[in-house]
C-alpha cells in the first residue's frame, strides 16, 4: 500500500524513512476508510498488493481442495468459469490469428 498526502508540509510515514513508521501507516490505512484518510490529508491510497494477496488466498483455497479431493470442479466459489478465463486471456484474438496465419 502506498500513501500520498495532499499537502507537502504533511509528510507520509514512508517519507519519514522509518520502517516501523511505514508499517504503522500501512496498518492504520488498512483500518481507516477513504473518507477518514482524506480527513488526515491523504489524497491517494494505492492498494497495489490487494489483487495479488487476494489471488494468493484464492490459489491456496483452490489447491487445498484439489489436494483434499483429488479434483477441482468448476465451483464459482473457488475458480473463475472457464469462459471468463478464455475472455481474460483474449482467446478469441488468438483463435482469429491462428485462422489467419494457419498454412
Amino acid at each position: 500500500m502506498h500513501l500520498h498526502q495532499r499537502h507537502s508540509h504533511q509528510r507520509s510515514a514512508a517519507a519519514e524513512g522509518s520502517e516501523a513508521t511505514t508499517d504503522d501507516a500501512r496498518a492504520a490505512a488498512g483500518a481507516l476508510s477513504a473518507d477518514e484518510l482524506g480527513g488526515l490529508g491523504y489524497g491517494l491510497v494505492l492498494y497495489a498488493n490487494a489483487a495479488l494477496q487476494s489471488a494468493v488466498t484464492g490459489m491456496q483455497r483452490a489447491l487445498g481442495v484439489l489436494k483434499r479431493d483429488g479434483k477441482l470442479d468448476e465451483d464459482p466459489e473457488l475458480v473463475a468459469p472457464f469462459r471468463e478465463r478464455q475472455r481474460l486471456v483474449s482467446k478469441a484474438v488468438y483463435d482469429d490469428l491462428e485462422k489467419r496465419y494457419a498454412s
